[in-house]
């Protein structure tokens, strides 16, 4: 350095390999030159000084920042209002309170949304913390984004770790749905969606409205709108379950809870998401997702297999927190969106039972009259809960557990729009007769009818007539409508008459003489056929003319109703036999 007294300023950068704890020597060297590459930490000079410091490595008291996007992540369904959790990481050594927090949205380079808040609670040092920003964006279908997330802690001494960035992508849908409706005689529709996959179908009485009228693929419904229209959605039910905020019912509190549950039924694979919680007193609660036995009413003690958990920092969101009991509904906690993340990976029933150490959260209480269940028609519904006792199996209808406007998610996006379908009248079956053989117009399913008498046999599109009477088929078609043919009748010539047809004795005991006549040379062709249609005799005599006069001889056939058939030629003569061992 030359010419007299110089301060001199400068910045070292830390190796990252140097750990917060540990000690170091740092060391300074002043010496006269004018090459400055002569200067090295061990050398020999003239004129200078060396100076040696031992230097203690430290975290920064004072540093934040946003280590994860959290939610959305990767992909999501289009929505209108998606809200965005991030994880917050104190580096320092101090606790921070009133972290502000700001999610920038970006797609191609336009910023589509901003999002501040300030996270509510203490960060403890050196902690990390879940927060779930209570404003959102438009998610637009077929958009990739940009999600940038940092914390702005004034007097923050380490700003390279404040920021994190993720991409999530907006799926485009399932698309619009297509499906069929029959209006199955005067009082039943069957519905079937022809495209949905895996999906969830849900029917509607209109375009725009919010509740079907039944859900399925592959349903049937007895409301029949006046247009005889439904408008079929895919995957487009609601989204959200439970009471909209804790003021829908008058009375509740706030307290500790541990292994209290709400019971709910599942009828997909979801995600439950988040939910509006009321916490008057901060602390950590886990919540877990698990399939429960032994529930003992008496003791409230239960065995349970865990299915999924999640730990929240709740914050709270009561003005004047207050740890245990508080016997209030104050309508000036609001509560807040925490995120969930439970997953349900198969479709069954469940609870979700909590445990905390200090936290303290809300439920209604007192509820006058029974408000289950909560549900989103074929997705999800909350159906009780654990305030059940051996002297008052009802008593859960008077509380409702903690979970206020639960959102769930399901696989599968909506589809981009609502399909209007109009129900078409059923077609009846028609039979047709041709000799002694019936005939449907094709269906999914046959079964025959005589005399209005099920046939066991008759489940084919064609029926032989052994008997003289009405008959007549009851069809099954595609999407499940059944209905009733025309009635035909069917005579043979004069029931054996006309060949003085005579089987004896009748009944009898597997054997018995057959007596008919033959006027002219013609095949012949003697049959004993079961009540299933089967054929167990059979015997067959050509260019046979006269009077026909044999033993029949049945075997080992079992006691029973059989029809002896004559068939001369193209005619056919039947005759009852009853068999009785």
């Amino acid at each position: 350095l030359g010419g007299g007294t110089v301060t001199y300023t400068d910045t070292i950068i830390i190796p990252a390999s140097l750990i917060p704890g540990n000690f170091g020597l740092l060391r300074v060297v002043a010496e006269e030159t004018t090459d400055t590459a002569a200067v090295t930490a061990c050398n020999t000079y003239g004129n200078g000084e060396t100076e040696d410091y031992r230097v203690a490595f430290v975290n920064p008291t004072n540093d934040v920042g946003v280590v994860q996007i959290v939610d959305p992540a990767g992909s999501t369904c289009a929505g209108d209002s998606q809200l965005v959790t991030v994880q917050i990481k104190n580096f320092g050594s101090v606790p921070q309170i009133g972290v502000p927090v700001t999610v920038i949205i970006s797609t191609g380079g336009t910023t589509a949304a901003t999002l501040n808040a300030v996270y509510p609670a203490i960060i403890p040092a050196y902690s990390t913390v879940s927060y779930t920003l209570q404003s959102g964006f438009t998610a637009v279908a077929g958009n990739t984004y940009t999600l940038t997330g940092y914390t702005s802690l004034s007097g923050d001494q380490s700003v390279s770790d404040d920021t994190t960035k993720a991409t999530l992508t907006t799926n485009t849908g399932s698309g619009a749905p297509t499906g069929q409706a029959e209006l199955c005689g005067t009082d039943k529709v069957y519905l079937k969606a022809t495209n949905a996959g895996s999906g969830q179908a849900f029917w509607y009485g209109s375009a725009d409205a919010t509740t079907p009228i039944v859900t399925g693929v592959d349903t049937s419904t007895a409301v029949i709108p006046t247009n005889h229209t439904y408008y079929l959605g895919l995957n487009d039910g609601a989204t959200s379950v439970g009471p909209s905020n804790k003021q829908v019912f008058p009375s509740g509190g706030y307290n500790v809870f541990n292994y209290n549950f709400i019971n709910f039924t599942s009828y997909v694979p979801v995600t439950i998401q988040s939910a509006r919680l009321y916490i008057a007193y901060p602390g950590k609660i886990t919540f877990t997702v698990a399939q429960i036995s032994n529930f003992d009413t008496a003791t409230g003690n239960y065995n349970e297999t865990d299915v999924s958990s999640t730990t929240i920092n709740a914050y709270p969101t009561y003005p004047t927190p207050q740890y245990g009991a508080l016997n209030v509904n104050s309508t000036r906690d609001t509560g807040a969106v925490f995120y969930l993340g439970l997953s349900v990976p198969t479709a069954g029933s469940y609870i979700i039972y909590i445990s905390t150490d200090s936290a303290s959260i809300f439920r209604n209480s007192n509820i006058t009259t029974n408000p289950y269940p909560f549900m989103i028609p074929g997705v999800f519904s909350i159906t009780s809960n654990s305030a059940v006792t051996s002297a008052s199996p009802t008593l859960y209808q008077q509380y409702y557990y903690f979970f206020y406007d639960m959102k769930i998610k399901t696989s599968d996006c909506p589809g981009t729009s609502r399909t209007a379908i109009v129900a078409q009248a059923a077609t009846a079956p028609v039979i047709s007769l041709s000799g002694n053989v019936f005939t449907s117009t094709a269906a999914l399913g046959y079964q025959w009818y005589l005399n209005d008498s099920l046939l066991v046999a008759g489940t084919n599109q064609n029926d032989t007539a052994f008997s003289n009477g009405s008959y007549k088929v009851v069809v099954t078609d595609s999407t499940g409508c059944t209905q009733t043919s025309n009635s035909i009748t069917y005579s043979s010539s004069n029931d054996g008459g006309a060949i003085s047809l005579q089987a004896f004795p009748n009944p009898n005991q597997g054997s018995f003489t057959l007596d008919f006549t033959v006027a002219s040379a013609n095949s012949v062709d003697v049959m004993l056929i079961d009540m299933l249609g089967q054929v167990v005799y059979h015997q067959s005599y050509s260019d046979f003319s006269g009077d026909f006069s044999k033993q029949i001889y049945g075997g080992n056939l079992s006691s029973g109703m059989y029809y002896l058939k004559v068939l001369i030629g193209t005619k056919s003569y039947v005759k009852k036999i009853l068999i009785k061992r």
